[in-house]
């Protein structure tokens, strides 16, 4: 690798050594100054900062006045203009985001975890793809630029001159910020207004199975736990894969959302409640279920804000779903269901396969249909709910099954915890939000409790 003499701090191009060289040379400091400056950092987080971050923070610290003069005084391009010259130096111009793909992370020699994310930019016509590393990914993940953002981009770097569309990246000097019509048209002596994707917003109630590119905005009504599985590669190594589910409702109807990898980790570290924007979905049925599922693959992004839901976390539930009785319930359909416990026929405790979710036999250690050595328990309570028109059966998973029996863990035997609690609470009211399947046995509609939004407590109890 070439000696990194100029002064720009992109660690996608350095190792961490190489890193901390180029500072103490750009910065004067002896190698003694340079750790004390570090040890300072780090207290100044408690000790909690790594010696890569520490080292980040410097070179943030060190060039900030520098850069911003710089980036203040240096001209603006189009795309076009940077394409007809190939500019060695910083690059700075105006650009509307039109596409945002997942992040993805990796690691740096071996260690240190990096994140980074692409961004399709356009003015006027022509396009060109950002490229975002670490701390800048926090823009896309945190909800501060989105589809149609207006960016006033500062002292970016041509990766590829000869790659068209080109490849712009982002340094530790760089300079990312939204920014209005009316001062972006200020930077140029002839300002092109950068088109707007008017691509729609699609309605839940229209999603039909095959759609590709689909956006939905809405609220996310439940949010599940983070899976990981062992995922085949093109070189025959398997690599880990991630997925979580969640439901969303643009207040209409809901939907079941299934985030895979980077998606699927901003998903499952959000709060129920939030406004969500997903990007770039594609529609699929569950074959066991039959129900229709919005998948969000690396080909798109989810967007949290999680910011003033306590007030809509209170109603959520009641209001996105209709509420229905017994004898109205359909196939593949999510209801809002009053009723009351007729009986509780069994809770156990099985072991399936994390990576294909293959049902397992305790004790044996290795999944026969996918070879993976990983397992999970999983809790299942059964039982039958009755209203003033029938009565169906209905399964409780994990967390449903524990609020169902009043109960943070499971500390003893499944079937002893079922006896001693049945009769408590046989002939209680719930309020749940089920969703709806054919048993593929004997092909009876049953139920599934998604969340259990209020049950009866018995005071005698």
């Amino acid at each position: 690798m070439e000696e990194n003499t100029s002064n720009e701090f992109n660690d996608n191009q350095v190792n961490s050594n190489e890193r901390e060289n180029w500072l103490i040379k750009q910065s004067g400091w002896n190698q003694k100054e340079f750790e004390e400056k570090i040890l300072a950092q780090q207290n100044k987080f408690a000790g909690l900062l790594s010696r890569e971050n520490a080292v980040e923070l410097l070179a943030r610290l060190l060039f900030s006045n520098q850069n911003d003069i710089e980036n203040e005084n240096s001209s603006f391009y189009s795309i076009n203009e940077i394409i007809e010259n190939k500019f060695e130096k910083k690059i700075n111009l105006v650009a509307r985001v039109w596409k945002i793909y997942a992040p993805k992370t990796f690691e740096r020699n071996g260690t240190n975890k990096g994140c980074v994310c692409n961004v399709e930019i356009r003015d006027g016509k022509t396009n060109a793809n950002l490229v975002l590393w670490d701390n800048f990914v926090d823009l896309i993940v945190k909800g501060k630029i989105s589809r149609n953002s207006l960016l006033k981009i500062q002292g970016v770097q041509l990766k590829t001159k000869s790659q068209i569309p080109l490849e712009l990246h982002v340094t530790y000097s760089s300079k990312i910020q939204t920014i209005t019509l009316q001062d972006a048209s200020k930077l140029y002596n002839q300002f092109i207004e950068p088109p707007i994707n008017d691509k729609p917003i699609n309605a839940i109630v229209d999603l039909v199975d095959g759609m590709l590119d689909v956006d939905v905005h809405g609220r996310l009504l439940s949010v599940g736990k983070l899976s990981t599985f062992q995922r085949p590669s093109a070189n025959q190594k398997q690599t880990v894969g991630m997925v979580c589910n969640g439901l969303i409702s643009d207040g209409q109807k809901a939907i079941r959302l299934v985030c895979w990898d980077e998606n699927a980790k901003i998903l499952s570290t959000s709060i129920v409640g939030s406004t969500a924007k997903v990007e770039g979905g594609y529609l699929k049925k569950d074959p066991r279920t039959n129900s229709l599922e919005l998948h969000l693959s690396w080909k798109g992004i989810i967007i949290v804000n999680n910011t003033d839901i306590e007030s809509v976390q209170k109603s959520i539930r009641q209001t996105n779903y209709p509420k229905i009785k017994i004898n109205q319930i359909k196939e593949g359909n999510i209801y809002n269901l009053e009723a009351k416990i007729l009986d509780l026929t069994g809770l156990k405790m099985i072991l399936k396969c994390s990576n294909c979710g293959t049902r397992m036999i305790e004790g044996t250690g290795t999944c026969p249909e996918c070879s993976s050595n990983e397992l999970k328990a999983l809790l299942i309570l059964k039982g039958m709910v009755e209203d003033d028109t029938g009565a169906i059966n209905i399964t409780f998973f994990d967390k449903q099954a524990l609020e169902i029996l009043g109960l943070s863990q499971l500390k003893i035997d499944p079937q002893t915890a079922l006896d001693l609690k049945r009769e408590y609470l046989t002939g209680t009211s719930i309020n749940c939000i089920v969703a709806a399947r054919k048993n593929p046995t004997d092909a009876v509609i049953e139920i599934t409790a998604k969340q259990v939004i209020k049950q009866e407590v018995k005071k005698e109890y």
